[in-house]
């Protein structure tokens, strides 16, 4: 009996170990899972000039006699140099927005009442460029058109005051090349700088000697032809200007004519040093700057630290009894001392268990592993039970 006893009591401990740790190992051994990082998705392309800018613009400019002086009390600079500041802005406009930007085209008709060329008919407009396309060596031409723009004689045998413009023919003009040359899905406009005083049909005649009713006429030619350019898909704007007084001349029914919403598309401008702001926010309006796209950012995963376990090497202390010498009171002359011997029992030190980091692994996994000291232990156990058995 005792000695079944001291063989199980062995095998049964060993058990019991075993089985602890068996589930010890198998809850350390199972990995952290780690989710995966989520997709991140592609940074959208930024929408190219050709997407918001595919435009035809023909500009029709007026540079008629009134356009050789300044206006007074507002500008004395002639008003010819102030059309060609504001369209070689324009252009600077064009050109930063890139030779791929449509590509955008852009023409040039003008209004004059010059003197003819000898042998050839009397006309009052004039197509300086055709439609081209916005890259460098058209550009540089187109400037060097305007640079060279010239008005015509304030007090040429050829100016019937008022009456020497034509803006109808001028916008004719425009919608002619606008429409031999259009391209589908491609929107057209038409910008016109004028004064509105016209008298002149598209007949190349003075429509009447009466002023008003000249002006009448004329300005009911231009809303035909603008209704015209409309029903072919060509938007107008109008930049008008002058006083109305002495040789600054001003009729704007001759130019709110032109447009379908005077409210949002006629402009007046009388001070010339606002025009380049004005034909710029036109432009910018029909063609706005595309916006500048924010480039999403794929966040960098911050890998998991697996904490080190800190081990205590700074032993507890432990209070060192005073020992004190316990009197013996004399018996003899002779004292023989007595040795007192006291026992301290020492404060029980804890022990630092220390751990090894598990890895975390990379990649996500499920289940779990038996340790490998609970199966030998649990083995062992077993051995021992079946060495018991033959016993």
């Amino acid at each position: 009996m005792k000695k079944g006893i001291l063989i199980g009591l062995p095998i049964v401990i060993s058990l019991l170990l075993g089985i602890m740790v068996f589930i010890f190992s198998s809850q350390v051994s199972k990995p952290t899972p780690i989710a995966p990082n989520a997709p991140q998705g592609a940074p959208k392309a930024a929408p190219q000039p050709s997407d918001v800018c595919d435009v035809d613009l023909m500009l029709v400019l007026d540079r008629t006699g009134s356009m050789s002086i300044g206006e007074e009390g507002l500008d004395g600079t002639p008003k010819i140099t102030r059309v060609k500041e504001a369209v070689l802005a324009l252009i600077a406009q064009i050109e930063a927005l890139g030779t791929t930007a449509g590509p955008v085209r852009i023409g040039l008709v003008t209004l004059h009442h010059d003197s003819p060329a000898q042998g050839q008919q009397k006309t009052y407009v004039q197509k300086n460029s055709g439609l081209v396309e916005n890259n460098a060596a058209n550009m540089a031409i187109f400037k060097s058109t305007i640079q060279g723009l010239q008005p015509s004689y304030l007090e040429s045998p050829n100016n019937a005051g008022i009456y020497g413009t034509c803006i109808a023919c001028g916008l004719k003009t425009g919608n002619d090349e606008l429409t031999a040359k259009k391209v589908e899905g491609k929107k057209q406009f038409t910008l016109l700088l004028s004064d509105g005083a016209a008298g002149i049909g598209l007949n190349n005649q003075i429509l009447d000697a009466n002023e008003e009713r000249a002006q009448s006429q004329a300005t009911a030619e231009t809303k035909t032809i603008a209704d015209a350019g409309r029903g072919a898909g060509i938007k107008y704007f109008a930049v008008g200007f002058g006083q109305g007084t002495g040789k600054s001349f001003y009729y704007p029914n001759g130019l709110t004519a032109a447009v379908s919403n005077p409210a949002t598309d006629y402009f007046y401008r009388p001070n010339p040093t606002a025009w380049a702001g004005t034909f710029s926010d036109i432009f910018g309006g029909i063609c706005p700057k595309p916006p500048t796209p924010t480039p999403t950012q794929t966040p960098t995963p911050t890998p998991t630290a697996t904490p080190t376990p800190t081990i205590s090497t700074t032993p507890t202390q432990t209070a060192t009894p005073t020992n004190s010498p316990t009197p013996i009171p004399n018996q003899s002359p002779t004292a023989t001392p007595i040795v007192v011997i006291v026992t301290a029992t020492p404060t029980p030190i804890p022990l630092a268990i220390v751990t090894t980091p598990i890895p975390t692994p990379k990649v996500p996994v499920s289940g779990s592993s038996p340790g490998l000291p609970g199966i030998l232990t649990i083995g062992g156990a077993v051995f021992l039970i079946l060495v018991g058995f033959a016993l």
